[in-house]
């Protein structure tokens, strides 16, 4: 089985900010962090987290993010296997993933948060 270290469930949005506050009555908090621009984050239970993303591709597939300890041999693993992932790329000093389409148009996405020290 996988080994993750936590999971991102990310919901598309057309607009951040009425987002933010629809799942401010719905989760009673602000977002936990904001990763990078169009993107926020609520920690929902340790290790769980809600991300609200504005919409970047035409909507028809979910998307589901897997934290892991090695991100890079996930990656050979998973071209291994023929699958067809994205490069890695890397967000300097806050996260580094990879994207791959299931054949139903739900995008999985695994990543490796960097260190803040």
């Amino acid at each position: 089985m996988l080994s993750t270290t936590s999971i991102t469930i990310s919901l598309q949005v057309g607009n951040l900010a009425e987002a933010i506050a629809w799942y401010r009555v719905i989760l009673e908090a602000d977002p936990t962090l904001e990763p990078v621009a169009d993107i926020v984050e609520y920690e929902i239970h340790p290790g769980c987290w809600l991300q609200l993303a504005i919409v970047t591709r035409p909507s028809g597939g979910a998307t589901i993010r897997f934290g892991v300890l090695d991100l890079e041999y996930t990656h050979r693993r998973f071209r291994g296997h023929g699958l067809p992932v994205s490069s890695i790329k890397y967000i300097e000093g806050v996260i580094t993933f990879f994207d791959l389409i299931d054949p139903w148009q739900n995008q999985l996405s695994f990543y490796r948060v960097l260190s803040t020290e």
